[in-house]
C-alpha cells in the first residue's frame, strides 16, 4: 500500500505553519511529493509512484480560481482533499470539488454539512492545531499584560479588531505588546497600508505568547476559528480573550469562562481585560483548563488520527505492523527502561500502529516482568522474553532470539543506551515503506542530550540498525561462538554483510544516547578478536548453531 501526499509549494515557501505541521504529524511513511504547481510534472510523479491513495494538501486550495485538474487525473486512485481558506472563492472551490468527485474532503469550517449537500461529497471537520515543538511553555515569567497582533482591514464594516485597537489607549497603565498592520482596501484600485504589521519567526511569536498574560484574538473571515486559538492553548501561559460566537462555531473548541473569556464588544473587552488582569487565580485556572482541553482534544496527533480514521484504506493498512523494535536488556535501571517505553508511547498514533516491540531480558538479576510490573504497557504491541541462564555477553544470542521471534518484515536491533523518539520512528517507517524489496540496512547517528561534548555525540552507532528480517538471516545472523566474551559481535556481523546487502548511513537521523544505559560487564576484547581473525582467515567456520540456551516468553500485550 502506497500513500502519496501532495503539496504544490516547497517547504521554504510555506506561508503558514500548519502546512509543515500536517506533514510532520501525518508521519508521511510512503511518499511525500513537494513540487511547484506544474500540472504535467505532478502528473508524471503520480504516474511513476503509482499510489494506492492520494491526499491533496493545503496548498491545492490556498487561493481561489480554477484548480489544475489535470495534475490529479489518477483514474481509480481514491483521492482525498484538505480544503483551505474557505473564505476565498468558496463557490468556485465547491464546484471544483463536485466535478472532481473526491472520496472525502477535510475542512476546518463549521458549515461543512452544507458543503456536502452542494457537492454530494462527504466532508469531515478537522481543526487546525499548534505544533508542540514550537508552541510550548518557555518560562514562568510575564513581560506583557496584553498581546495584540495581526492584520486589521479598514474596509470591513463592523470590524471588531479595529474597534478594540482604537480602545487600547484606555489601557495606559498596562504593559501592552501591539503588532498590527492596518490595511486600507476601500479603494480596490489603490490599496495601501497605513501601518505595517511586522512579521516574526514562529519561535519569536511563540515566545511573545509565553510572555503575555492575555492574548486577544477573534474569529477570522467566514467566522473561522483560526490557528491562534490553539497556539495560545499550547503555551499554557496566556488567557484567550475572544469575541462571542455561535455554539455551532466553537462548541468543540472553547467554552466561555472555562477555557477562554468571551466579550460582546470592544467596551466589554476592556472591562473583562481589567478584571482578569487583577484576578490572577481565576485567569490561571482558565489557562490551565484550556491547556488540558488542548492536550485532550486538539493536538496534531489527535487531529491526524481522526483524518486517518476517515481514509478508506484497503486491508486496514494503518493496523499493519511493519517493524519490530528489538531491545536487549541486561541489569539496567528502571529509569532507562522508562526512557524507551515513554518515548514509544509518544509515537504519533498512525506511526505507533506500525510497530511491534520486544524486550529480551538476558537473564538479569531482576527479571524484566518484575521491573515493569507497575508500568502500563496496554497501548503497546509488546512481548517480553527472558533468557534462563546468564551466559556472559550473550549479545549475539539475544539478537538471534529477537530475529527468530520477529513477526514483521523489518526489525530494529536496539541497545539499551540508545532511545528512539517519535521523529526517528517516523523516519524508520518511511525507510521501510520505501525499501520493501531492497536488500538494505540503515544505520543512524547519535546525539547525547545535554552533553554536546560527549565522545559519542554526533557519532554513528556501530550496532543499532533497521534491517529486514529476511536480510538478517541472509547475512547469517550473529555467530554465537562469540558468546561468553565481549566484543566483535557488530564487526563480524557487518563483515559478513558485505556483498549481501547495502548499508546506508543516515547521519541526519539521531538516536538519543544515554551513557547510563550501558551494561556493567567485563569488556576484555582479546579472546573474541583472536576468534574473529581465525574466522576471517577461514581457520574456523562461521557457526549456524543458533539459540544455545533456554528461553521463555513471559508476557505478551496486544
Amino acid at each position: 500500500m502506497k500513500i502519496l501526499y501532495i503539496e504544490t509549494v516547497k517547504p521554504k515557501s510555506f506561508s503558514c505553519m500548519y502546512y509543515s505541521s500536517m506533514i510532520h504529524y501525518l508521519g508521511i511513511n510512503n511518499k511525500l511529493l513537494l513540487c511547484p504547481p506544474n500540472g504535467k510534472k505532478i502528473a508524471q510523479n503520480i504516474s511513476s509512484f503509482n499510489p494506492d491513495i492520494l491526499i491533496l494538501g493545503f496548498s491545492i486550495t490556498d487561493t481561489g480560481g480554477e484548480k489544475p485538474s489535470i495534475i490529479f487525473n489518477a483514474k481509480g486512485v481514491p483521492t482525498y482533499l484538505i480544503l483551505n481558506k474557505e473564505y476565498d472563492a468558496l463557490d468556485e472551490k465547491l464546484s471544483w470539488i463536485k466535478n472532481m468527485k473526491f472520496k472525502r474532503v477535510f475542512t476546518v469550517h463549521h458549515d461543512y454539512k452544507s458543503f456536502e449537500q452542494i457537492t454530494n461529497v462527504p466532508f469531515t471537520r478537522i481543526m487546525w492545531s499548534a505544533d508542540v515543538r514550537t508552541f510550548k511553555q518557555y518560562n514562568n515569567n510575564y513581560e506583557n499584560d496584553l498581546y495584540f497582533s495581526g492584520v486589521i482591514r479598514k474596509e470591513q464594516t463592523n470590524n471588531l479588531r479595529k474597534k478594540i485597537y482604537d480602545k487600547l489607549n484606555l489601557l495606559q497603565n498596562y504593559k501592552l505588546f501591539i503588532n498590527v498592520g492596518i490595511y486600507d482596501g476601500s479603494n480596490p484600485n489603490k490599496p495601501r497600508w497605513t501601518k505595517r504589521w511586522a512579521a516574526t519567526s514562529q519561535d519569536t511569536y511563540a515566545k511573545h505568547l509565553n510572555n503575555s498574560k492575555i492574548v486577544v484574538t477573534t474569529t477570522g473571515p467566514a467566522d473561522l476559528v483560526g490557528t491562534r486559538f490553539f497556539e495560545i492553548m499550547a503555551t499554557n501561559k496566556a488567557l484567550i480573550m475572544c469575541n462571542r460566537m455561535s455554539k455551532k462555531v466553537y462548541s468543540d473548541i472553547v467554552e466561555d469562562k472555562k477555557t477562554c473569556v468571551m466579550f460582546k464588544d470592544e467596551n466589554d473587552f476592556i472591562e473583562k481585560f481589567k478584571y482578569y488582569i487583577e484576578n490572577e487565580e481565576q485567569r490561571l485556572q482558565i489557562v490551565n483548563n484550556a491547556y488540558d482541553n488542548f492536550l485532550k482534544r486538539h493536538t496534531w496527533d489527535k487531529h491526524v488520527e481522526k483524518l486517518i480514521k476517515y481514509i478508506d484504506i484497503p486491508n486496514n493498512i494503518h493496523n499493519i505492523k511493519m517493524i519490530t523494535i528489538c531491545l536487549s536488556y541486561y541489569n539496567q535501571s528502571l529509569d532507562i527502561l522508562l526512557k524507551h517505553i515513554n518515548n514509544w508511547k509518544e509515537f504519533p498514533h498512525n506511526i505507533l500502529d506500525q510497530f511491534k516491540f520486544s524486550i529480551i531480558d538476558d537473564c538479569s538479576r531482576i527479571p524484566i516482568d518484575q521491573m515493569l510490573k507497575d508500568v502500563d504497557l496496554a497501548n503497546l504491541s509488546i512481548k517480553l522474553y527472558r533468557v534462563k541462564k546468564d551466559l556472559n555477553c550473550n549479545i549475539g544470542g539475544v539478537r538471534n532470539l529477537a530475529a527468530t521471534e520477529c513477526s514483521t518484515p523489518w526489525m530494529v536491533i536496539l541497545d539499551m543506551d540508545t532511545v528512539i523518539d517519535r521523529k526517528v520512528a517516523t523516519s524508520l517507517v518511511e525507510f521501510s515503506r520505501n525499501n520493501m524489496n531492497n536488500n538494505i540496512a540503515f544505520k543512524f547517528n547519535r546525539t547525547v542530550p545535554d552533553d554536546d561534548n560527549h565522545i559519542k555525540n554526533n557519532k554513528l552507532h556501530p550496532a543499532v540498525c533497521l534491517i529486514r528480517k529476511e536480510d538478517y538471516w541472509k547475512i547469517g545472523g550473529c555467530d554465537e561462538d562469540f558468546v561468553g566474551n565481549y566484543g566483535q559481535t557488530d564487526p563480524h556481523f557487518w563483515y559478513r554483510a558485505k556483498g549481501k546487502i547495502t548499508v546506508k548511513e543516515k547521519n541526519n537521523v539521531y538516536l538519543l544516547y544515554y551513557p547510563e544505559g550501558e551494561s556493567n560487564i567485563n569488556r576484555n576484547r582479546k579472546p573474541n578478536q583472536i576468534l574473529f581473525d581465525k574466522k576471517k582467515k577461514k581457520q574456523q567456520e562461521w557457526s549456524t548453531d543458533y539459540l544455545r540456551f533456554d528461553w521463555e516468553l513471559i508476557a505478551s500485550h496486544n
